[in-house]
């Protein structure tokens, strides 16, 4: 770091505090001016501890005063420690001198070092044998997008050098397996190595935030990290020191596995967590899935709330304002680390670099790589247009495929190879992992094995779970095998038992994780666990018995789904065609819909007639009433007029374009919904719950809102410019768009009037002020922006002889205030008021 004399003085009574010391600064001893001293907190018969500070690189002529000045401390104290603390260094004479003298003299960076406590974690990384393997051989992956194509370990590392000109927070995107952990592993490995070797480099602090399934704050996650790698005994404040002084790198890893189990509200407030992380100082990256990143305007929950209340005369308390100031923090920092947010996009591995790794690889079997290249080069992904993409470069297939390869030698030719898709080559991968575990441990069947490890991928694929620990095993040991070990007596059972543990968690799919303080076992890639649970929901569509969905249907989950051959998805018309009926007792099966969602609407290639055929089972009109959807795109086309969505639990659902005149939302739970350019005329929202839902550019005429679960909040206007409502100033927007509301003052209806701030500032300015100037009431400020209602408006309160006038001058008479102040003051608006915006509308 570069110092000045302050900063310097300052970061050494810094490290000094964070590490339980009582400091004083500019002390004089004997005439002459100590810069600080250091007394220990936990330790009373500890020495005190007299430190000069300089940015000089100390001489011979330099120490010579400080020597002085120590000779006088240690009449006073003759046990002390004198420290000579120098940002630049010393010269060999003066090191020699301190030797022989008893100074002790100390760069910064040395006795930041001689503070330093982050060993145990540091030696984790250092002695990681796995990861040094990995890390030596790891392909460099390359970002490509609008910044240009890079490898990424290479930009990164300029960027963090300051070599590069980027924000000091940045947003890692990719897809699926395309390699985002394996980058942040990699970085933490290489970043740490350099910090042992030049301690002024930032230390690497790498934070899963799958960890994290609720609402979080920055020490959280802070006390997270020191927790899991054995150092929580440093504290809290030392750790946000290093933040605040550069001194550590952030690496946040897997933000959509977080955020899956969110919602927007909850998100927000994390994202708003990391900002304050990044506003402290240090460089940081985070990454996501992309579709976690899509939409920036659900992020500003708050912004028209506090300009509602601060700008329109509503009371606020003490506790209200620090409410709404602690909130537009959240937004300035989102605003300045997250929404204005510098992105890179990591990509598979192209066709050289694929090889380049399959080689090295299997540098001394030719056979293999050639089984695993011609697999490699069938692997496709069908896109909408009709068009294919390959997937051989996406590094989460090519590692299971190197893992397998001699399996694959013997057992390729049963497969279809001309075409395969993500769905068929992750069922190849699980498939001779199963018989590669049959092979080694016999003792469970592979049909059993799988679906036990479907259990435990659903298992681990749930909120507060994100490692199987021995009693995760023994629960699903108990139910599968539950027929079996009945018949057995005590002693056998409990031997059964354990052998049934020991197999299972030996499974390939599994890999030991020693985090701490919940060390277990979790699948070797997340898509690998996701491709499991969607097996195991697609086998119970096959079966008929639509099982409960207890997890979160991610986008990967979706996309495995969508992979499948037609006649999976026409089983499953046919099947939830059957059950359907019943969807008021198992309100889950809406969520299949949702897991089969992408394969329906790209069989119907977004085609209104197609679509319909797609739901007959459903009747003339959609039927999604009883029913739970999560995170389904109506297209633009799709038939939903009179559709019924009365009882359901709709999240995330975006209606875009739709026509849904007549469609029933009663009783709905509306959260984060989104009506962009929708015909919602007389709909029926009676008795739902509106949670943060957007009504953009979207017709409500006809429709009823009465006897709201709560007073609704909405996002109005358009994404580019929308203004958040919420309580009887959102019940009022929807009022005057034509609703049906519950009764509220008109004031909240007649607000929405694109003429109502002209009225209420002239009935401010009469309230303010006994006289006031005709011409200033109807020309100036908001009356500028139309002069002639300014002026009608006038002539109003004259004819109703509310104000006093003699033509250039008018004022507010005791008749005006039975009505103006209380429609300023207690949003109450006189009749007469009303009337008169509702003949301008």
């Amino acid at each position: 770091m570069e110092f000045t004399p302050k900063l310097l003085q300052d970061a050494v009574r810094n490290l000094f505090q964070m590490n339980n010391y009582e400091v004083r600064e500019k002390v004089e001893v004997h005439g002459s001016e100590v810069d600080l001293i250091a007394k220990s907190k936990s330790d009373p018969f500890a020495p005190s501890i007299y430190v000069e500070v300089t940015v000089e690189y100390v001489d011979n002529t330099k120490y010579g005063k400080d020597l002085t000045k120590f000779e006088l401390v240690r009449r006073l104290d003759p046990g002390c420690i004198c420290l000579s603390v120098s940002s630049s260094g010393f010269t060999g004479p003066v090191l020699e001198r301190g030797l022989n003298t008893g100074i002790q003299l100390k760069t910064y960076d040395q006795i930041f070092r001689s503070f330093e406590k982050f060993s145990p974690y540091i030696e984790k990384i250092v002695n990681d044998a796995e990861l040094g393997k990995f890390v030596e051989a790891y392909e460099e992956p390359f970002f490509d997008d609008k910044q240009g194509r890079i490898k990424a370990t290479d930009w990164i590392v300029k960027w963090i050098d300051n070599e590069i000109d980027a924000p000091p927070w940045i947003i890692i995107l990719g897809e699926y397996g395309t390699g985002k952990t394996a980058l942040t592993r990699v970085l933490q490995s290489r970043l740490v190595a350099r910090y042992m070797t030049l301690p002024n480099q930032p230390l690497p602090i790498r934070i899963e935030l799958r960890d994290f399934s609720r609402q979080f704050d920055a020490r959280t996650l802070l006390h997270n990290f020191l927790d899991r790698n054995g150092i929580s005994y440093i504290p809290i404040e030392f750790l946000l020191h290093l933040i605040n002084t550069k001194r550590v790198f952030l690496i946040l890893d897997g933000y959509d596995e977080m955020a899956q189990f969110l919602n927007p509200r909850e998100r927000r407030a994390c994202l708003g967590a990391l900002a304050d992380l990044a506003s402290g100082g240090a460089k940081g990256l985070l990454t996501s899935r992309p579709n976690y990143f899509s939409d920036n305007e659900e992020l500003h929950v708050f912004e028209a709330l506090y300009k509602n209340l601060t700008e329109e005369g509503y009371y606020l308390s003490g506790s209200d304002r620090a409410y709404m100031q602690s909130e537009m923090n959240i937004d300035w920092l989102l605003q300045r680390y997250i929404l204005e947010r510098y992105e890179r996009y990591l990509r598979d591995l192209n066709e050289e670099q694929t090889a380049s790794l399959v080689n090295r690889k299997l540098i001394h079997d030719p056979v293999g790589q050639e089984v695993v290249s011609s697999i490699l080069k069938r692997v496709f992904r069908e896109q909408d247009d009709g068009g294919r993409s390959s997937l051989a470069g996406k590094p989460v297939i090519i590692s299971y495929l190197l893992e397998l390869v001699d399996i694959f030698k013997h057992s390729i030719k049963s497969y279809d190879t001309e075409k395969l898709s993500e769905w068929t080559v992750y069922r190849m991968i699980v498939d001779q992992l199963m018989i590669r575990d049959q092979h080694r441990t016999p003792g469970i069947s592979p049909s059993k094995r799988r679906s036990c490890l479907h259990i435990l991928a659903a298992n681990l694929s749930q909120r507060e779970n994100t490692v199987a620990n021995d009693e995760t095993f023994y629960n699903i040991i108990n139910v599968e095998f539950r027929s079996e070990l009945r018949q057995l007596e005590p002693e056998p059972k409990l031997i059964r038992r354990n052998e049934l543990f020991d197999n299972l968690r030996s499974s390939s799919t599994l890999t030991r994780s020693e985090e701490q303080p919940s060390s277990g076992w979790r699948f070797s890639h997340n898509s690998l666990r996701e491709y499991l649970v969607a097996e195991m929901y697609v086998n119970s569509v096959k079966t008929g018995k639509f099982s409960e969905i207890t997890t979160p249907i991610t986008s990967a989950m979706r996309q495995f789904v969508k992979s499948l051959d037609v006649g999976f998805v026409d089983d499953f018309i046919a099947r939830i065609g059957a059950v359907w009926q019943s969807r008021s007792s198992r309100r889950h099966i809406g969520l299949y819909l949702t897991l089969y969602w992408d394969a329906l609407t790209k069989i119907s290639h977004a085609d209104a007639s197609e679509m319909q055929k797609l739901f007959k089972f459903m009747g003339e009109t959609l039927k999604f009433d009883h029913v739970t959807l999560r995170g389904i795109y109506f297209e633009r086309v799709l038939f939903a007029k009179n559709a019924d969505f009365s009882s359901s639990d709709l999240s995330e659902i975006r209606f875009h374009g739709v026509d849904l005149g007549g469609s029933d939302f009663s009783s709905a739970y509306l959260d984060a919904c989104a009506f962009k350019a929708c015909n919602l005329a007389a709909c029926s929202f009676k008795g739902a719950l509106i949670y943060e839902c957007e009504f953009f550019e979207s017709s409500v005429s006809g429709s009823d809102f009465r006897n709201l679960a709560e007073r609704p909040s909405i996002f109005v206007g358009s994404v580019e410019n929308n203004r958040y409502l919420t309580g009887d100033v959102a019940l009022g927007w929807l009022g005057y768009n034509g609703g049906f509301v519950d009764e509220i003052d008109d004031y909240y209806v007649y607000m929405h009037h694109p003429k109502f701030e002209i009225i209420l500032k002239i009935c401010e300015k009469l309230c303010e002020q006994r006289n006031r100037q005709v011409r200033g009431l109807t020309q100036r400020g908001e009356a500028q922006k139309d002069p002639p209602l300014a002026r009608d408006f006038v002539q109003l309160l004259r004819r109703l002889k509310w104000v006093d006038d003699n033509r250039e001058m008018i004022s507010i008479n005791s008749e005006g205030r039975k009505f103006l102040p209380e429609f300023i003051s207690e949003n109450k608006m006189p009749s007469q008021v009303k009337e008169f915006l509702e003949t301008r509308r």
